[in-house]
């Protein structure tokens, strides 16, 4: 009888599935899932709060998808704000980050910022759970010699010189040389992760004794903590 019992609940079942009870149930398949059922979703990971950026920095904006077949957009805002900082458009499905070149004169700064990640219609979004940081790095600087450079010899003398950048984090470090009168040297810009020596060379066309020094102008300003003296002795113009 339990025999004749099991035998009709098997029936039943295969019955139910739409399968032949002659079928084999080795070759019996489940039904294929259907894709078009699950929900499209889009999950920021990072920054999703706490974190900091520096202006001038660079940042990295990491997610997840699921089922998101159309091209995204990525950008930044204002917690509470209408002010937005594009990051990029039309990006495709697909990929699960974005860099972002923070601008040193970025208006805002505070932790005050979400990210957003959407497809380009809006209809499928995520942001940030918590602000995160954006502010100023702490950056110095100073001239290497740490002696006063002598010369006596003809002139115009070319002089090398160096000096050293620090920064927290990695950002566009844009900078400048003074002299003992006032006068600057053009604008340079470099590229610092955390320490970088940058050269100079000054012309000098006659007898003078001064100095040179290293002015941060951006992302933030800052005078380098110490200078390079020199005297310099011309005995004869270069023929």
């Amino acid at each position: 009888m339990k025999n004749l019992f099991a035998w009709i609940v098997t029936l039943a079942l295969l019955a139910g599935l739409g399968i032949a009870a002659d079928t084999p149930l080795a070759n019996v398949k489940p039904p294929a899932a259907d894709l078009s059922a699950i929900k499209p979703a889009l999950k920021v990971l990072a920054p999703n709060g706490g974190e900091t950026w520096c202006k001038g920095g660079f940042g990295r904006v990491t997610w997840s998808e699921t089922s998101v077949f159309k091209p995204l957009k990525v950008w930044i805002k204002i917690s509470g704000q209408e002010a937005i900082y594009m990051i990029g458009t039309n990006i495709p499905p697909g990929t699960k980050s974005a860099d972002y070149t923070i601008p040193a004169n970025l208006g805002y700064e505070g932790q005050v910022f979400k990210v957003v990640v959407a497809t380009m219609d809006g209809k499928v979004m995520d942001e940030s759970d918590n602000c995160f940081t954006i502010r100023k790095p702490f950056i110095e600087a100073q001239m290497n010699e740490t002696e006063e450079r002598q010369y006596t010899g003809p002139c115009p003398v070319t002089l090398g010189f160096s000096a050293k950048i620090h920064v927290e984090m990695p950002c566009q470090v844009k900078y400048k040389f003074w002299y003992e009168d006032g006068s600057e040297s053009q604008v340079f810009s470099t590229l610092v992760q955390s320490y970088k020596d940058v050269p100079f060379s000054r012309t000098i066309s006659g007898t003078l004794q001064g100095h040179v020094n290293i002015r941060i102008v951006s992302p933030a300003q800052a005078v380098g903590a110490r200078a390079s003296y020199f005297n310099v002795h011309c005995s004869q113009a270069v023929k």
